[in-house]
């Protein structure tokens, strides 16, 4: 009866995370999934049970592994997904219009209005 209990009681919060490191996984899930910057406190927000100082060194060890940057230091800090900036940046590139391709348009669409 009290594993019945348990079971019912786990899917109604969701999985309980066991183990070793459990802890830091649930926080570079929470990161990983971040759009905007964010600070140290919306990830302690977003992680109940994970102490601050395991986000600090969690947050640490993404920076050494280069998936995220500090945009500052102290309380004002902010913490921004590094590849998300590279793939915007590399989306921006692919749609930028240069003058030379606005040149060649305007060169096309006359030769095809000469030839009606």
């Amino acid at each position: 009866m009290l594993l019945r209990a348990y079971r019912e009681f786990e899917e109604r919060v969701g999985e309980v995370r066991k183990g070793r490191g459990s802890k830091s996984e649930q926080v570079r899930e929470v990161v990983l999934a971040k759009q905007a910057p964010f600070s140290i406190s919306e990830v302690d927000a977003d992680c109940p049970g994970v102490s601050r100082e395991t986000v600090r060194n969690v947050l640490r060890e993404m920076s050494r592994e280069g998936l995220i940057a500090s945009t500052g230091k102290g309380r004002s800090a902010k913490w921004v997904l590094k590849a998300s900036a590279e793939v915007v940046r590399a989306k921006l590139e692919e749609f930028t219009i240069t003058a030379q391709d606005t040149q060649d348009a305007v060169t096309w669409a006359r030769s095809k209005k000469s030839e009606d």
